[in-house]
């Protein structure tokens, strides 16, 4: 016989204690939900395809920018030095090889200007500091300075332009994920200095545009098969197999949608708030679901018939999970007084998920135990 929950209260508590009117609304939801049992598989399914179609096809996103109160002075001042002097970050192009022999053959010589000059193709001239910079500046660009030279520079400035096994140009670009001509700006940049001999490209903007993306990519790829597992377990803890096809439909299309949210809204664009939005509502679109099969198998063992069992549960956990979804979701709307882009984001997603989640199980869920009633076979 499958676990029962029956020590939860709210689950177990008599329709009686519902107000009037909200019971009668479950009632009529609950009684038009047999009758189109497939045609709401249907549309579940659809939405579900159109949910994944979705997802796979949004773009990891990580701006610096996101992280700063919209509307505050620094972003304001941020944005004009960026517009007037080409970018506010620390950008590392590396250079392979020991820094004096890099500097006193042809050879090397040679590839430190191949870098430069291909660093300034993109950003423009003299935006690039390098050995070719010292270079130039006493007016022999042809070779490299001489011992005496490099000696006279500041201390901070010789650590800029070598290190150990590495001789490092540095220049200062914007936040590659502004926009998307910041985006092709900073993939041209990357392209040809790597191109010409750089052995890597590394700062603040490098690990925005790449390691961030990752990250991203990761956390989406970890909700997603967190949720097909707990999926499994749900059925595992009630001891029915036939439960998958509910719980997957029921779960996975509100968190699937998502992906059409942030087409809609954002350009399809995925940000890390995106992946922590997903995780939670998850969780809680799990828990109302486990409420309203644990219901369901209540009414059984109480001797009511499957169709039965599924209406009363509609009705007898409905206004639960109404109000819960209530609750939560007016604690999160305070997110929407935040100046921070991603709190608000947060915010956002996590409301819509709970409002497709809540819809999911009181129209999705009993649709498909409808159809797969052996659910309640023991």
């Amino acid at each position: 016989m499958p676990p029962k929950f029956s020590s939860v209260p709210a689950i177990s508590a008599p329709i009686a204690r519902h107000p009037g009117r909200a019971k009668k609304l479950l009632e009529r939801l609950a009684s038009v939900i047999r009758p189109n049992r497939h045609a709401i598989a249907g549309i579940a399914v659809i939405l579900l395809l159109g949910g994944a179609i979705g997802h796979l096809t949004t773009t990891p996103r990580f701006s610096t920018y996101d992280n700063v109160p919209q509307g505050s002075p620094t972003l304001a001042a941020s944005l004009r030095a960026e517009d007037q002097f080409g970018g506010l970050f620390n950008l590392w192009i590396r250079i392979a090889g020991d820094p004096e022999t890099m500097m006193t053959t042809q050879e090397g010589w040679r590839r430190i200007t191949r870098v430069h000059r291909a660093a300034e193709s993109v950003l423009g001239a003299n935006t690039v500091l390098s050995p070719l910079t010292v270079a130039l500046a006493s007016e022999t660009p042809d070779k490299p300075p001489n011992v005496e030279t490099l000696a006279d520079l500041p201390a901070e400035l010789r650590n800029r332009i070598g290190g150990d096994g590495y001789v490092t140009l540095s220049t200062m670009v914007g936040d590659p994920a502004r926009s998307e001509g910041h985006i092709a700006k900073y993939d041209a940049l990357e392209g040809a200095v790597l191109s010409a001999g750089a052995a890597v490209v590394t700062g603040t903007p490098a690990l925005a545009r790449h390691d961030a993306q990752r990250m991203i990519e990761r956390l989406n790829a970890s909700i997603l098969a967190a949720a097909v597992g707990t999926i499994f377990l749900v059925a595992l803890a009630f001891r029915n197999a036939s439960m998958v096809p509910a719980v997957a439909l029921a779960n996975l299309t509100p968190v699937l949608l998502t992906g059409v949210l942030l087409h809609v809204f954002m350009g399809g664009e995925v940000k890390i708030a995106t992946g922590l939005a997903m995780t939670i509502a998850f969780g809680v679109a799990v828990d109302d679901t486990v409420h309203f099969i644990n219901r369901a198998f209540l009414e059984r063992d109480r001797g009511k018939n499957a169709v039965d069992a599924i209406r009363n549960a509609t009705t007898g956990v409905g206004f639960v999970l109404c109000a819960t979804t209530l609750v939560l979701g007016t604690g999160i709307a305070l997110t929407f007084l935040s100046n921070f882009y991603t709190v608000r984001l947060f915010g956002q997603l996590m409301i819509m998920i709970l409002v497709f989640a809540l819809i999911a199980d009181l129209l999705i869920l009993p649709a498909i135990m409808h159809i797969y009633q052996r659910w309640h076979s023991r």
